[in-house]
């Protein structure tokens, strides 16, 4: 095995869970708190893209790995760094291009997560993998898992729940594989797909994916922040993304950590170097839960009226971002990466973020994901805030986008939902619940 599986908080090598690893440990169970567990390498990263893709890296917690032609692509583009005169500017990109060599078939980072996850699952007799998702995800996860065909691969179902307004995001170019079952939430968001995943796993064989506390997720979405370290032999100075539940912004700070645990210092242009990047984290201005706890320096996310934060979500520019119970709190998460990062947070409007879209189609040509236009207005905010400044070196994460130009390449149907349910009307008693629960089960049970 590539990778020990480490607690953080204790410093406790979990020797006896990692000899069992199936791809299913999501926590310590001595533990004296919640926390996310991490992977520890024995040497810096490599990456044999060429001969396995993805799977190339050597910084990921793998067993099963199969043929893929994923991975994020880092890059300097001297119209944008000049229009923004910031002349070390860079770029990763996760989403489709053919100019600049990116070729993820489902548009957006969330692919790394889905390669992450289902390549560090062993031969497992599960009866089935659940998750939520808000869009993204769910699409990765039915794209990864229908392109591998050869059912002994993958001998389990996959049961994926997302609120009904984010069916627009689910596409595939590839068959759906009849053992994926789609459940769409009716008046439901994210939080409720989560609550509903939680139940479904209560059941004996149905196995929790497990969010941020899976390695192999974020290790899979560290793969964007490694890749500024392969073509620059170094760590930025300030790091921007997007952030929805930020498991991906966690995944970064865990791996620039992990670099500087080797000696790896930020690529700098002064004298003066720091060893870690500073985080710049953006939400939607109208639903910023993060943005507004870490703005007040709140040890955790105050609550919000569950009615008035769904109302809200038709008002964001990116509905990926909107979740209710990020990871704050919890050790590892959230507070703490801002906390050692001293992170900047950017609440970003509808016509910010739209005209970030329109500035990334003019000087690079791509129609970027709406969270990454949010990601790119955050940059433009930084630049009046003047909190980075010109001499800065800077990784910009664009997440996602070239959604047309894909579809175009890759011919591609919309996906429906197996089962649609109300998440008011029928969720309401524990005898509903469990009837629904059971429907859920019983579809595509023949096929396994």
């Amino acid at each position: 095995m590539n990778y020990i599986l480490k607690n953080p908080l204790t410093d406790t090598v979990l020797e006896d869970i990692i000899d069992s690893d199936d791809g299913f440990v999501l926590s310590d169970p001595d533990s004296p708190q919640d926390t996310l567990l991490q992977t520890e390498y024995p040497a810096l990263p490599t990456h044999d893209r060429d001969s396995m893709g993805f799977y190339g890296l050597s910084w990921l917690p793998l067993k099963r790995p199969f043929e893929n032609q994923s991975g994020p692509v880092c890059f300097t583009h001297k119209a944008l760094s000049d229009r923004l005169g910031l002349p070390h500017l860079s770029i990763v990109y996760s989403g489709y291009s053919a100019t600049y060599g990116a070729y993820n078939t489902s548009g957006t980072f969330k692919e790394f997560e889905a390669l992450g996850v289902l390549g560090r699952l062993g031969a497992t007799h599960v009866r089935a993998l659940v998750l939520a998702s808000a869009g993204n995800t769910a699409r990765a996860f039915i794209t990864a898992y229908s392109a591998v065909q050869d059912r002994t691969f993958f001998p389990y179902k996959l049961i994926v729940v997302v609120p009904d307004y984010a069916l627009h995001e689910l596409w595939s170019h590839y068959k759906k594989n009849p053992r994926i079952t789609i459940v769409a939430l009716k008046n439901g968001d994210y939080s409720d797909a989560i609550a509903l995943v939680s139940r479904i796993t209560q059941r004996k064989g149905y196995i929790d994916e497990g969010g941020v506390k899976n390695v192999g997720r974020r290790d899979g979405m560290g793969s964007t922040f490694l890749s500024y370290y392969f073509a620059n032999e170094g760590i930025p100075e300030h790091y921007f993304q997007a952030v929805g539940s930020a498991s991906g912004a966690i995944a970064a700070w865990e791996i620039a950590k992990k670099l500087k645990h080797f000696g790896v210092s930020t690529h700098t242009h002064k004298q003066a170097q720091t060893t870690l990047p500073i985080l710049h984290l953006s939400q939607n201005a109208t639903l910023s839960p993060i943005v507004w706890a870490w703005e007040k320096k709140d040890t955790s996310i105050a609550s919000m009226n569950e009615r008035d934060f769904k109302q809200r979500i038709p008002s964001c520019y990116s509905s990926v971002l909107t979740n209710r119970l990020p990871p704050y709190s919890i050790a590892g998460g959230i507070y703490q990466i801002c906390t050692e990062s001293k992170a900047q947070v950017y609440g970003i409007t509808w016509n910010e973020a739209k005209d970030a879209q329109a500035l990334c189609k003019q000087e690079m040509g791509i129609d970027i994901c709406a969270s990454s236009a949010i990601c790119v207005a955050s940059l433009l905010a930084a630049i009046k805030k003047k909190t980075i400044s010109s001499q800065d070196t800077i990784l910009l994460n664009i997440t996602g986008g070239g959604f047309k130009e894909l579809r175009t390449a890759l011919p591609s149907e919309q996906i429906l939902p197996d089962i649609t349910i109300d998440a008011v009307r029928d969720l309401v008693t524990t005898n509903m619940q469990e009837k629904i629960i059971d429907s859920i089960l019983l579809h595509g049970e023949h096929l396994l």
